[in-house]
């Protein structure tokens, strides 16, 4: 047998990338896994124009040219004219392909089959597959890294168009592309990254249209529903819910937060014909909060689609309960001193405020109270509730928790509240609250707070159901006042003698106060010449107590000529601090330390507490001031009960009385002017 050269034979095991069509008849080419580089008229030659499908695919094809499927007529036209004008199946599957030629199926006008699968390509521009906008009727283009797509890319022109696939992509947003044209029956968006719905198309859905496109969602990147993404979709006064059913999108197997955001569509599911409908929007499972885990919005409980709310209050947290439109508060065992100053300001809500089991000693006015639908303060120190804010809880529902707290008194606007609870409180039997008798026999009461006791000065114990004016002496006949009303003016001396011998101190503060006469308690330290007539120390830190010194202790003294020096006023910055206290002390006649809950906690007040006991003179010079409540238990307990023993001790109180005295007590013990 006659053998080839080595060389002929070596060529034949070379793959040609020209002319790879041995046979010109065949109208189903397959050109796959032959290495081609790139997609050509010469690729073509000897191949049949009258193929009608193109197997290309496990190449390493990295673009489509304009001219990739034409030749060029030299003859009289002089222009690319098609080379496969049949040519109805296109397979450029595995490729390595990263961009595509506007015009490069100009020249495959019948083309209905495109495979484009496990390619590069990172992007789909608008106008690419207008050439075969008649024809196309299958699109794959899955396993590709595309994130962008045209935003016209499918529209109606896009005239048969059935089946797309851009599964396994890297696309972050859904838009109407499935609804355009005219013939789509599935749209596979898998597997993606898609979190939200666009539609910068500005498309409307349109009920009329027979919309029969299937869209796959699963798989992608979707956690936070928005009730914003299908609204942009309506016409006014549509149903986002209800398009959204007929709209056969499959949003299932995506890790979906089951919250307040998602809340109306779950409720217009549950409570509607459409929980019936068939539709993959029944199907879908919540991934979030871990108790719902792997449950069907279709069976959550609707007061289980809640949010939490941020900015809420210092030691609470705050929750949106759309459901019922409520703002949980949830402040319990937050260490609080009072109520919460603001709440997050949610429309069309209705709060529930815990505030049990911390420190509170009086309910004051706040801007939320008329919203309170329920209040629990039980286990705290109460001991005062403003009548004003309990008339501002207007809301008809109301519930309040007010038990185990350290209450004498209570408003009588409280009758207002429908349900409430006062047991475990050490009320006083007084004669202004004879009232509590008749609301306590509501039948909106129940036990055990129609068996709660007050106790009268001289310790006998009632339930105030049975306390009547009469049981208190409350009443008198006109004739026994008459009688009194003889003896005043004697009882009025004998009581200002005795109160006198028995109060000195008291005494001597009204004798100043109405006659200007200043007893005999005169300090060493005031006859000698000092720039300041008081040093103020306080817990700087607290705004509170800041603002009460600088807008009324100051105001107070120094309508009265008292020279004062206050750190946060008339300190010199710059200067070292120690110092400057030190200086300032010793240049005052008084030391005056207001005691506040954390007054021990700041470092510099007690600088200040110890400098002020070193003075020399130190007798009647320093003056202490109890602010908070707490403060009282604070001078019980070392060190604080041996400095302020021997010192004066003054109490601002709640009511206005104890106000008064406690100016009066402090003006007296300033220097004179």
């Amino acid at each position: 047998m006659h053998q080839l050269p080595l060389f002929a034979q070596l060529l034949l095991l070379v793959p040609f990338v020209s002319g790879q069509c041995s046979d010109s008849t065949v109208t189903n080419i397959d050109m796959s896994n032959r290495g081609i580089t790139e997609i050509d008229e010469l690729l073509f030659s000897n191949c049949n124009p009258q193929a009608i499908s193109i197997d290309l695919s496990g190449n390493q094809i990295t673009h489509i040219n304009a001219t990739s499927f034409a030749s060029y007529d030299a003859g009289l036209s002089q222009k690319y004219i098609s080379l496969f004008y049949q040519l109805k199946t296109l397979n450029l599957n595995d490729n390595q392909i990263k961009s595509i030629n506007p015009d490069a199926f100009k020249y495959t006008t019948v083309l209905d089959t495109l495979n484009m699968r496990n390619n590069q390509l990172r992007s789909l521009e608008s106008d690419v597959f207008e050439p075969i906008g008649d024809t196309l009727v299958t699109l794959v283009m899955s396993n590709n890294e595309i994130e962008s797509i045209g935003e016209s890319m499918f529209g109606t022109n896009l005239k048969r168009l059935r089946h797309v696939d851009l599964s396994y992509n890297k696309m972050t947003y859904m838009e109407a592309w499935p609804y355009i044209p005219p013939s789509i029956i599935k749209f596979d968006l898998s597997h993606n990254n898609v979190n939200e719905f666009t539609n910068r198309l500005n498309w409307t859905y349109n009920l009329q249209e027979p919309y029969h496109t299937f869209v796959d969602l699963r798989y992608n990147q979707f956690t936070i529903w928005d009730d914003q993404w299908l609204k942009r979709y309506q016409k006014p006064g549509g149903d986002f819910v209800g398009d959204f059913v007929t709209l056969q999108a499959d949003i299932t197997n995506n890790n979906w937060t089951c919250d307040c955001q998602m809340h109306y569509m779950a409720s217009k599911i549950q409570k509607s014909f459409y929980r019936y409908a068939k539709s993959e929007l029944s199907n879908v499972k919540c991934s979030n909060p871990p108790n719902l885990r792997g449950q069907r919005i279709l069976t959550v409980d609707l007061n289980e689609f809640n949010c939490d709310v941020a900015n809420c209050s210092f030691g609470c947290t705050c929750t949106n309960i759309s459901e019922t439109k409520i703002l949980q508060v949830d402040c319990m065992n937050g260490n609080l001193i009072k109520l919460p100053m603001e709440l997050p300001n949610i429309p069309n809500r209705t709060i529930m405020l815990d505030v049990s089991n911390n420190n509170i000693w009086k309910i004051d006015p706040r801007p939320y109270v008329d919203q309170l639908v329920k209040f629990n303060a039980a286990n705290n120190k109460l001991v005062f509730i403003d009548q004003e804010t309990v008339k501002n809880m207007t809301q008809s529902n109301l519930s309040m928790n007010i038990s185990n707290n350290n209450l004498k008194f209570l408003p009588n606007s409280i009758q207002n509240i429908k349900y409430i609870s006062i047991s475990d409180n050490p009320f006083m039997c007084d004669c202004n609250m004879t009232w509590m008798k008749g609301w306590l026999e509501l039948d909106s009461i129940v036990e055990p707070d129609k068996s709660i006791t007050c106790k009268t000065k001289e310790g006998d114990v009632h339930k105030i159901i049975d306390v009547t004016e009469s049981l208190l002496d409350c009443n008198y006949d006109t004739e026994i006042g008459l009688a009194v009303g003889f003896g005043i003016l004697l009882i009025l001396v004998v009581i200002g003698i005795v109160w006198a011998k028995r109060c000195p101190y008291e005494t001597k503060v009204l004798v100043f106060k109405f006659f200007r006469i200043h007893p005999s308690d005169k300090y060493k330290i005031d006859d000698e010449v000092k720039s300041y007539d008081a040093y103020i120390s306080f817990d700087d830190e607290n705004i509170h107590i800041r603002q009460w010194v600088i807008r009324k202790l100051k105001k107070r003294l120094e309508e009265k000529k008292q020279e004062l020096f206050i750190p946060v006023i008339h300190a010199t910055l710059g200067d070292d601090r120690a110092d400057q206290i030190v200086r300032s002390m010793e240049n005052s006649k008084r030391v005056i330390i207001i005691l506040s809950d954390k007054y021990d906690e700041n470092e510099w007040s007690v600088f200040e507490c110890q400098q002020a006991e070193m003075l020399n003179p130190n007798e009647g010079r320093i003056i202490f001031i109890k602010y908070h409540p707490e403060a009282e238990d604070m001078v019980q307990k070392e060190p604080w009960k041996s400095r302020v023993k021997d010192r004066k001790v003054l109490a601002i109180g709640e009511k206005s009385s104890e106000h008064q005295w406690f100016w009066d007590k402090l003006k007296y013990e300033l220097p004179v002017k």
